[in-house]
């Protein structure tokens, strides 16, 4: 999946209107591969799919925002269906910054505390975090988004708060979205804690910030490069590149993969 984060002194109102009125909703095919949209502090967060289209979502929307004199940052979400190695890997990351043992004990264990040392509030601008429960039943998560959100983020400081960047519950789905941040972690943990007994499935979202987009095109084209015909190839980078979307259904749906 791919985050775009919009923040800055913008008009907001203005921005919405010419992304969501002007753009996605004329276009169904944008509106397909958008999974959620919020606003945040002084901004919006977006989340498209993995797709083609996706990142051309992803890339579109940050030119918008930006034409209006937003800052964006755009991530790319690698997912992890183990806590294990999702926890050892950035915990690692966090140790090296500061993180005490007790620190580490803490976000493992899932002891969330209105008093916590200074690196769990620090903010890292190359990351955001995701964590989704999934089920097979309608309203099976429930519970557990209920207990997740009068038992937790209700007691949540207004700066602890600010590390959710976006949540969405459907049916069958539930997503949380954070910002790249120890106490995030520490949610995260608590979110797994709350959720692993009502959940089909968990999974954990890593996301990194895309700072080479053209590099980023070419590494996603030539990762679906077997299923885009060869003389679509073409076509379809330059709509990335352009953020252009093309008028031809057959680069449209090829987009999709």
């Amino acid at each position: 999946m791919y985050v775009v984060v919009i923040s800055g002194s913008g008009d907001v109102k203005k921005f919405i209107s010419r992304w969501r009125w002007n753009y996605r909703y004329r276009h169904k095919e944008v509106d397909w591969v958008v999974f959620a949209e919020q606003s945040i502090s002084n901004g919006v967060a977006v989340v498209f799919n993995s797709s083609l289209l996706g990142l051309f979502g992803a890339l579109k929307v940050s030119e918008i925002a930006m034409g209006l004199g937003f800052e964006t940052r755009t991530y790319w979400l690698d997912v992890f269906y183990s806590p294990d190695v999702f926890f050892e890997e950035e915990l690692r990351e966090y140790a090296y910054m500061g993180a005490t043992g007790k620190d580490i004990e803490r976000v493992v264990k899932g002891r969330l505390s209105s008093r916590l040392p200074e690196v769990f509030s620090m903010v890292r601008e190359d990351r955001v975090y995701g964590f989704g429960a999934y089920t097979l039943s309608d309203g099976g998560l429930k519970p557990a988004v209920m207990s997740w959100r009068s038992n937790v983020k209700a007691r949540l400081s207004r700066t602890m708060k600010e590390h959710v960047l976006l949540e969405v519950f459907r049916s069958k789905e539930f997503l949380v979205v954070l910002k790249g941040s120890l106490l995030s972690l520490l949610l995260i943990s608590k979110l797994e804690k709350i959720f692993r007994r009502r959940a089909r499935s968990i999974r954990f979202y890593r996301g990194t910030i895309v700072k080479d987009i053209e590099g980023h095109i070419d590494k996603k084209l030539k990762e679906k490069i077997e299923k885009i015909p060869p003389h679509l190839v073409y076509d379809v980078r330059k709509a990335l590149i352009e953020r252009r979307l093309p008028r031809r259904k057959e680069i449209i749906e090829v987009m999709l993969v």
